[in-house]
Order: C-alpha cells, then sequence, then structure tokens
C-alpha cells in the first residue's frame, strides 16, 4: 500500500531525485539554447522560437480569415484559436470552412465558458488557470515535502520545455495534464475512486491518456478501472446527444474526424518537431546511409503494425504483477508519448505524470532509476537543431535532435522498465 513518507530518509531520496532531475535539466538545456541562440542569430539557419516550439507565426491560414482576431506580432496561438472558433459552433464535428476537430467532446465543453469572452481575454484567462491549477497540484500534493524541493519541483514543471511549447501553442494539455497530475497524486494519497474519474476525464478530451487507467488493472483495482471507463465513455458521448445532427452523427463523426487528425505525410513534413517513433525510423533512414534503410524503410512503411505491437508489450509488462506503480505509469507514458505517428513537444509534459508520482513516494534511488530521472531530463530540454551539425540547413521536415533523441530516450526509459520487471518475474520463479 502506498501512503505518505513519514520519515527523513524517504523525503530525503525524493529530494535527491529532484535534484538529479535539475542538474541534469539546467545543465543540458544551458548547453542547447547556448547552441540554438547560435544557430539562430548568427548562422540565422531559423528563427529562435522554431528551434524550440512549432510554428509561432501561425496564421492566417488554415481558418478563413473572420475567423482571426486581431494578431498579436505574428501569432495566433492556433492550437487554442481552432477549438475555440469549433466551440462557438452548434456542433464542433459539423462545421464547414473549420479543420477537423481532432478532440473529443468534453474539449468543446471546457471551453464553453471561455468563449463568452472575446478571444484574447479567453486565451489569458485559460492560461492563468491552466498554470494555477499546475502551482495549485503541485503543492497540495506535494506538501509533506520541505517547502524547498516543493518549489523546486513546481519550478521544474513551469521552466520545462514541453510546458513552453503547451504556451506558445495555448494548447488543450494545460488542462489535460493537470487533471492527470492530480490523478496520480490521488492515487499515491490511495483516493482511488476520485484518481480514477480524473483519468477518465482526462481520456475524454484527447483520448490517450485513458491509458493511466491501466495502473488500476495492474492494482488488480477492477471497480476503480470500472469506474473511469465509465467516466470516459460518459463524457465523450453525452455532449454529443446536445449537439446539432444528435448522437448517432455526432458520434460518427467524431471518430471519423479523430482517427484521421494524424497521418504518416503530416508526421514527416514536421519531422523536425516530430518525437514519435515514426520519426526516428525517419530520420535513421535518412541519416545512416544505404546499408541501413532498407530496414528503416520497412519499419516506416509498416508503422501501425509495428507500433501496435510495441504497445501491446509495453502495456503487458505495465498491467503485470511484478511491476512497481511506477513502471506501470511510465510503461504507460512512454506508449502515449512514443507510439503516435505524430508526438508534438507538449504531449512530453506528461512524462511529469510518473515523476511526480515518484517524487511524492520516492525510498530509494537505484541507479535505474538515476537513468531514468537523467533521460526525462534530457528529454524536457528543447532540441530542435539539425542532426548532426546544429549549425547546418533547417527546416520542419528536417531530421533533429528532437526526432532522433526524443524517441531513443522513450525508448530508453521502456527498455528499463521492461528488465526491471523481468528479472523480478524470474526470481518468483525460483
Amino acid at each position: 500500500m502506498i501512503g505518505i513518507p513519514e520519515d527523513n530518509e524517504e523525503t530525503t531520496n525524493s529530494q535527491k531525485s529532484v535534484m538529479t532531475f535539475l542538474w541534469v535539466y539546467l545543465s543540458v538545456g544551458a548547453l542547447a539554447l547556448i547552441l540554438i541562440y547560435i544557430a539562430s542569430e548568427y548562422f540565422q539557419t531559423a528563427r529562435l522560437s522554431q528551434f524550440i516550439s512549432f510554428q509561432a507565426n501561425d496564421g492566417p491560414g488554415p481558418l478563413r480569415k473572420n475567423l482571426y482576431p486581431d494578431t498579436f506580432g505574428s501569432h495566433f496561438f492556433g492550437d487554442f484559436l481552432i477549438p475555440f472558433r469549433l466551440a462557438q459552433q452548434s456542433s464542433p464535428y459539423f462545421a464547414p470552412g473549420i479543420l477537423p476537430f481532432s478532440y473529443f467532446p468534453l474539449a468543446s465543453v471546457i471551453l464553453g465558458p471561455f468563449i463568452l469572452f472575446n478571444y484574447w481575454l479567453a486565451l489569458a484567462l485559460f492560461l492563468g488557470m491552466g498554470l494555477l491549477g499546475f502551482v495549485s497540484v503541485c503543492k497540495r500534493g506535494l506538501n509533506h515535502l520541505d517547502p524547498k524541493t516543493r518549489r523546486t519541483i513546481t519550478a521544474l514543471v513551469l521552466l520545462s520545455g514541453p510546458m513552453f511549447s503547451t504556451l506558445d501553442r495555448g494548447n488543450l494539455s494545460l488542462v489535460l495534464v493537470v487533471l492527470c497530475l492530480a490523478g496520480v497524486l490521488y492515487l499515491r494519497k490511495e483516493k482511488t475512486y476520485l484518481s480514477a474519474v480524473l483519468f477518465g476525464l482526462a481520456g475524454a478530451i484527447k483520448g490517450y491518456p485513458i491509458l493511466f487507467l491501466i495502473i488500476f488493472i495492474k492494482r488488480r483495482e477492477w471497480r476503480e478501472f470500472a469506474v473511469g471507463s465509465l467516466t470516459f465513455v460518459t463524457a465523450v458521448f453525452l455532449p454529443l446527444a446536445f449537439y446539432d445532427q444528435g448522437l448517432f452523427k455526432n458520434a460518427s463523426e467524431m471518430l471519423s474526424q479523430f482517427a484521421g487528425s494524424s497521418t504518416p505525410i503530416h508526421a514527416v513534413k514536421i519531422r523536425g518537431y516530430n518525437s514519435s517513433l515514426l520519426a526516428f525510423f525517419d530520420t535513421c533512414r535518412t541519416s545512416f546511409g544505404s546499408h541501413f534503410s532498407s530496414v528503416f524503410s520497412f519499419l516506416v512503411d509498416h508503422y501501425t503494425i509495428v507500433g501496435a505491437i510495441l504497445m501491446l508489450i509495453f502495456l503487458m509488462f505495465a498491467t503485470s504483477k511484478c511491476a512497481t506503480d511506477f513502471e506501470s505509469l511510465l510503461l504507460t507514458t512512454v506508449s502515449m508519448c512514443l507510439l503516435p505517428q505524430t508526438v508534438g513537444f507538449y504531449v512530453l509534459l506528461l512524462y511529469f505524470v510518473p515523476m511526480l508520482f515518484h517524487w511524492a513516494d520516492a525510498k530509494n534511488m537505484a541507479s535505474s532509476e538515476k537513468t531514468i530521472t537523467t533521460a526525462i531530463a534530457i528529454l524536457m530540454v528543447p532540441k530542435g537543431l539539425p542532426l548532426w551539425l546544429p549549425f547546418s540547413y533547417w527546416s520542419p521536415a528536417a531530421a533533429t535532435f528532437t526526432s532522433f533523441l526524443n524517441p531513443l530516450l522513450g525508448l530508453t526509459i521502456a527498455f528499463i522498465c521492461i528488465i526491471r520487471i523481468s528479472r523480478r518475474r524470474l526470481q518468483s520463479f525460483k
């Protein structure tokens, strides 16, 4: 049973893990930012913002011009603008002239109160409330740690590269990750039903966070799993009944638009920003010569099957009785942050979910956990520079350290977890 640490040794181990993360992030981040500044300002291969976040000057373009507000410089915060405009429609899934709605309906419901305000005020309120939620979750969930360590954890989240990308895009991941962080911290406190509800609600925004319910399968807590699943289904389908065209037409259109929101062509076109395993295979195909190109071409061409097989393997180990809760959460997070065809930098904010769980209850710091902490710290650093020469030609489709290192680090984390779980399985047979 997971409990709140009561002795200084446990708290010290949490602090050690936090400080390991902090120093790796600061050292690697400082080097990366220096190289990014040189590449941008001296070699002028791309703008500073292009190395850090996806398409800051994001409009006008995909929407009708009358749907764009007055510009904020060259920026419209497109990941907020598009669902904001769709939330203003009688149905986000039947909105001619607007991009398909690639989220589940709860995303539109959440934005409902914000459409009462003009666009820029709505954006400011959304970002402000999201950041307040982050700070509140960290403060309340980690109140057993000393104030310095708690403030350090909060600062790590707020200053991370994925957080910057989330804010720069105005992405709804801000709300989604707050729900997941709250869910994992209630899980640590053994408020499992509330945790399951929060994971279900997070899944009802973008779909993939529903995988966090796997932790309850691993713990054999079937009622909590059922509660989370019911929350997800209710939050997805109930709003559809209130939209124009009715429940069934909206449900059909929702599934069609959600399934078509990511394609291999799109994933390769923005490979420089893509942290997925597909981007890794494509980067290797173009970066390691003809001897390996046929192998990686096969993996790219058959990625749907390859990704599905890997997900089954990761989730099989995540549900093993021999896995710790931390390992189960890590494997689930890697599945969400590595295996989809397109993974934006803001998605990697989910890695803080298992890390907050670990920091809240770190009893030991094994060498493998130090390696995991180091890998996640490096994942948080912007790495949009071209591979292997950081001052060479850059484009959104170029091979970058993002498209190579981020998925490689995700694979490393999954491999470490699988090895640890497999060793316990072997020991249980002796």
